[in-house]
């Protein structure tokens, strides 16, 4: 019986998720700009997720906190996968300089334009 409720929450957010994305942004992007529909749309589509996986989200905070967080080897594994990415992401920006190779996005120019218009705390969060 558990897995099929949890089976339903799974359905509902997917269902939610659609319905959020492409109905109710268009009646949002209607009242404010897009580009803050597109905010409050992603904003929406958190709150359903903590509001439907609170149970779940809390049990794993609990497991994460009891087990994880108290393991030296979880922070050090954890500072050693940082360190990794800066290290990646710091090569590839460097050969892309280098080579002249435009690995950003095609949206690029949308995402600029939308970090320009939404405050950066509310980036942040």
């Amino acid at each position: 019986m558990k897995l099929l409720k949890d089976n339903w929450k799974k359905f509902f957010l997917i269902a939610g998720f659609y319905a959020i994305n492409f109905g109710v942004w268009e009646l949002i992007a209607i009242i404010v700009s897009s580009k803050w529909a597109f905010f409050l749309v992603y904003a929406a589509l958190f709150i359903v997720v903590l509001a439907v996986f609170h149970k779940e989200l809390l049990k794993e905070w609990k497991d994460i906190k009891v087990y994880q967080l108290k393991d030296r080897k979880f922070h050090l594994n954890l500072a050693l996968w940082f360190v990794a990415d800066l290290v990646f992401t710091t090569l590839l920006l460097y050969i892309a300089a280098k080579t002249g190779w435009d690995i950003l996005t095609g949206n690029n120019e949308n995402v600029k334009t939308q970090m320009a218009s939404v405050p950066i705390a509310l980036t942040v969060i």
